[in-house]
């Protein structure tokens, strides 16, 4: 009987749950530094995979947006 490791499935996604669309935007912490990950706008409903991939870091820091404050920040 022979055991065969599938690749692990990376990457990160976000979902907006919300009525209405939401400006998203990312980024991470390495060596010190502050690494913008980008912006994206995500539908009422839809989701986004803004990292793909290997995760560069266990911590991504996110804010997301829609027309007034802040709605959600830390990831």
């Amino acid at each position: 009987m022979g055991l065969a490791a599938s690749p692990a499935i990376a990457g990160l996604k976000i979902c907006s749950k919300a009525g209405q669309s939401r400006s998203l935007a990312i980024g991470y912490s390495s060596v010190g530094d502050w690494v913008p990950g980008g912006c994206w706008n995500i539908p009422a409903g839809a989701c986004k995979t803004p990292v793909r991939g290997d995760l560069k870091t266990r911590k991504y820091y996110s804010r997301a947006n829609a027309s007034g404050p802040a709605l959600a920040s830390g990831v």
